[in-house]
């Protein structure tokens, strides 16, 4: 009997050792469940992050050309204010963590893509530090958090103004008269679409005839109405014209005009909508101009030329199928960005400039028109 009553004792014993080691793994794995979830939140935050300065560099980037250092501060300083004072920002991201990319390969002399890292680790002594993680001799973890965005050239894009001018071509001037004949179709045949291009940057050119002796076709001043015939219905008239060159809330917000649409024109001079939607416009950046120095727009209100109201998309048709007398249809052969200086004469004058698209086509967009979209190709949270 005594002998039973030890084993039961000594079995008893054995129980609670055992439930005590198991008390001791299921605290540790519940411990260490809570530090990942605080890894996981931590590494999210780096990337949301890491995800701005990208984006903000990216959009330097494009401004700065084969300029790097502009870029990288813009990425740092972006990326920085993101972070927590206990990320430490100046260690976490640093210059050094700005790399840069021409089509997924290393590249500082004509990237179109940057790289932004952003880093909590051992070696930079700023390694995230676990709560429980001690239980299972789990003192702190390595965080990192990469974005990368790539400049994409875009043929679409919403918020043009109403303004259609020929692309760029070329003809032989078969009469001597300095213009093109558009009803001499032998004038014609020579026409050669060049169309703009990188070398066309800092290019003034005319965006709409004031005076109705310069214009291509007779009582067509190259305004035009939004949104495209093949998308919607145009909304014609002097206040949605006038809406549409002051502004994004118009006509020209519905839908994105792509190469291949076709517009339909607003005949007639328009001097005075012109001149009140230029006035308006302009009122927005009135300080903005154009440096031939620089070959960019100074003075700006706006931390870029990119987010000035004043560069705009415009479309181009084809000189090929140039418009006719009356209400008639041109088709979109280019989308260009062009800062608008301003009113000279009755003319409205810009400037060819690199600039972002407004929300284009999806999937739909690719092309070599000078209007961009950033999109990312590389975060952490799809490695």
């Amino acid at each position: 009997m005594k002998r039973l009553y030890q084993l039961i004792q000594n079995e008893r014993g054995a129980v609670g050792v055992i439930m005590a080691i198991l008390l001791v793994v299921v605290l540790g794995f519940v411990a260490f469940g809570v530090d990942v979830g605080l890894l996981r939140e931590k590494r999210a935050h780096l990337q949301k992050a890491a995800d701005i300065a990208a984006l903000a560099g990216g959009r330097s980037l494009l401004v700065s050309g084969s300029d790097l250092d502009e870029p990288t501060a813009e990425a740092v300083e972006y990326g920085r204010a993101n972070l927590d004072t206990n990320d430490v920002p100046t260690t976490a991201l640093q210059d050094s963590d700005v790399t840069y990319y021409l089509d997924g390969t290393p590249d500082t002399t004509s990237p179109n893509e940057i790289e932004v890292q952003i880093s909590r680790t051992t070696d930079r002594g700023n390694s995230l530090s676990t709560i429980f993680g001690s239980v299972l001799d789990v003192d702190e973890f390595d965080v990192t958090a990469a974005s990368r965005v790539q400049i994409a050239s875009v043929c679409s894009s919403k918020c043009l103004k109403p303004f259609s001018a020929p692309d760029k071509f070329t003809f032989t001037d078969l009469d001597g008269d300095g213009e093109l004949d558009v009803d001499d179709p032998l004038e014609m045949q020579t026409v050669v679409v060049q169309g703009y291009s990188e070398s066309d940057l800092g290019t003034q050119i005319i965006l709409k005839f004031g005076n109705p002796q310069d214009t291509l076709v007779p009582g067509q001043a190259s305004a035009i109405d939004l949104p495209p015939v093949n998308k919607g219905d145009p909304v014609s008239g002097a206040s949605a014209y006038r809406d549409n060159i002051a502004g994004c809330e118009g006509s020209n917000s519905l839908y994105a005009v792509e190469i291949g649409d076709e517009l339909l024109l607003e005949p007639g001079m328009m001097i005075g909508p012109t001149k009140q939607g230029i006035d308006d416009l302009i009122a927005l950046d009135a300080n903005a101009v154009w440096s031939d120095t620089e070959n960019t727009v100074i003075n700006s209100i706006f931390p870029t030329p990119l987010e000035s109201p004043r560069v705009v998309i415009i479309a181009f048709y084809n000189p090929l199928l140039p418009p006719a007398s009356g209400r008639n249809t041109v088709f979109v052969n280019y989308l260009g960005a062009v800062f608008i200086e301003g009113l000279t004469g009755n003319d409205v004058t810009g400037r060819f400039i690199r600039g972002m698209a407004a929300q284009p086509v999806p999937g739909n967009g690719s092309g070599d028109c000078l209007i961009y979209t950033l999109k990312f190709v590389k975060d952490s949270s799809r490695q």
